[in-house]
């Protein structure tokens, strides 16, 4: 099968996150299984355009910021969507990681009218909106794409349901979870002197960096021996997030933002991955931490938190955080608690959100009309 899928940036510190490791690791699989499979992308810090992403080859075309402001619903790449036009019936099916930006949104626009099968997948990014900019292309692209869409890719029943609210009940729906390629490596356990909890995300207000940081000084206050790192590219709360380092710099510590190949030594390095986020749909970063062995803190309302509750994965807390001072010093306090909740978690990925697996779905929702 002739495959495309489009995904919004690449850049150096891994800026755009989750759809681009999804998008990356669903390339690699199924290019593993003998599809012709083009992965391409706008790119940005790059002094010449990236050849690859993590082993797997991408075309990528400079990205402009044509929105100040806006962030990534603010990036546009007019070279992408002349590349796209000149080859859009070369392909039997085109897979474009959604969201309402100035790359996904024309790159969908670009493959109405032409026999081709269109697959969006959101990840979470398209949810009903009261912005000026999400409403207005809901009115004139996002609406008619989604009611389009040969299948539109959703990650959790809530995600359906706002898909939905945004287009209406004509959208072809198929649920595609995330997944993660097997790692070469696993944790080695061995009572260290400190426990080190680590969060690995963009520094957004959403996802609460700052609490992990908190709760550090918090166990270190009553004489827990504890430190805290936060690792990612900053988008807001990264002054809060140094303040609190510089305060605290034999407790806390902030690291730079990490290539995608790059996280998983990471991890390794470290003993529980917390991510505070609340709403987060389905994140990569989780899954990768498990993935390599750690057992993991989610909130509630993170659609991961069923399945991380249920395999005894690590410890679901309140969306208010008010628990979560108590779910870090569980951990803390036993290296026992550590090991067989990320022994769990390993195992909870193996079982249900191996690539394998996922690319199974992903091949039975393409065969449809492929």
């Amino acid at each position: 099968m002739r495959i495309l899928q489009v995904v919004t940036l690449v850049s150096p510190d891994s800026a755009y996150g989750g759809p681009l490791r999804v998008a990356v690791n669903q390339v690699r699989e199924l290019r593993a299984r003998g599809h012709e499979v083009e992965l391409v992308a706008s790119y940005r810090g790059y002094e010449n355009p990236p050849h690859e992403v993590d082993d797997v080859t991408i075309t990528a075309f400079p990205a402009r910021q044509v929105l100040p402001g806006l962030g990534f619903a603010g990036v546009a790449s007019p070279s992408m969507m002349k590349w796209l036009r000149r080859h859009r019936r070369d392909f039997d099916v085109v897979h474009i990681h959604y969201a309402r930006d100035l790359v996904a949104v024309p790159a969908a626009t670009v493959f109405r009218g032409v026999d081709v099968k269109v697959v969006l997948q959101c990840h979470g990014m398209v949810d009903p909106t009261t912005r000026v900019l999400g409403k207005l292309l809901d009115a004139g692209f996002t609406r008619r794409h989604l009611r389009r869409a040969a299948a539109v890719c959703y990650l959790t029943d809530r995600e359906a349901q706002e898909l939905v609210e945004v287009a209406g009940s004509g959208v072809q729906l198929q649920r595609l979870t995330n997944g993660v390629p097997r790692v070469a490596s696993q944790k080695q356990w061995s009572d260290v002197a400190s426990t080190e909890f680590i969060f690995i995300s963009r520094l957004h207000h959403r996802k609460r960096p700052t609490a992990l940081l908190e709760g550090v000084v918090a166990l270190r206050k009553q004489g827990h021996s504890v430190v805290g790192v936060v690792a990612g590219p900053d988008e807001g709360e990264g002054p809060r997030v140094q303040r609190l380092v510089d305060e605290y710099p034999m407790w806390l510590s902030r690291e730079p933002a990490l290539a995608s190949d790059e996280v998983s030594q990471r991890l390794l390095n470290a003993d529980v991955f917390v991510l505070p986020s609340r709403d987060e749909p389905f994140p990569m970063a989780v899954l990768e931490a498990m993935s390599v062995g750690l057992p993991v803190i989610v909130a509630e309302s993170c659609g991961l938190s069923t399945a991380v509750r249920s395999a005894d994965a690590g410890i679901v807390v309140r969306d208010d955080l008010s628990d979560l001072p108590e779910a870090m010093e569980t951990l803390a306090d036993s290296l026992r608690a550590r090991v067989q909740r990320g022994a769990n978690a390993t195992a909870l990925v193996a079982r249900e959100f191996s690539m394998g697996h996922i690319v199974d779905r992903l091949e039975s929702v393409y065969g449809k009309w492929g």
